[in-house]
């Protein structure tokens, strides 16, 4: 019985360390990462936004929508709203009281970023530009930009004025 005991231990020494079957196996495993790294990291991102949602405390305060290039404040930010077009840009300042927050949406880039804010902490002014996924979010002033991502979007017609 001994002899039948080592004879099985030899024949485990003697396996080769990779077998055809392993060979595969590790293949196809690596095969699978490459996709997934692929599909998620490598290849542009699927579903672009229409436009750009400024709301301010909650409220929804001034739209941009990339087919119509024109930015729509709601009526009742009007006086708090400034909007300058410039060459391939338009600022959109807001203004309420002592605060002030200047956004400037790149209309070639299609991409909106907050580069001026007279807040303490000035974490929105860091924040990366916005272009197809993320959010910028003044904490401070309650100033949230969102994208509109929404395929049966249907750009505003009331309730705004259209610079």
């Amino acid at each position: 019985m001994k002899r039948s005991c080592c004879a099985k231990a030899f024949d485990i020494k003697e396996r080769k360390i990779f077998e055809k079957r392993d060979v595969f196996i590790y293949a196809i495993t690596a095969i699978f990462i490459f996709v997934l790294f692929f599909s998620f990291i490598i290849l542009p991102k699927t579903n672009p936004s229409n436009g750009f949602r400024i709301s301010i405390d909650n409220k929804n305060a001034i739209t941009y929508v990339f087919s119509t290039n024109k930015v729509a404040v709601e009526s009742e930010f009007n006086n708090n709203v400034t909007v300058k077009n410039q060459q391939d840009s338009i600022v959109l300042t807001i203004v309420f009281d002592n605060a002030t927050n200047v956004l400037l949406i790149n209309t070639l880039d299609k991409t909106i970023k907050m580069i001026e804010s007279n807040c303490p902490s000035h974490n929105c002014v860091h924040m990366q530009a916005v272009k197809d996924y993320g959010f910028i979010y003044c904490a401070p002033r309650k100033i949230m930009v969102t994208l509109i991502k929404d395929q049966s979007f249907i750009p505003p017609t009331t309730g705004g004025a259209y610079a």
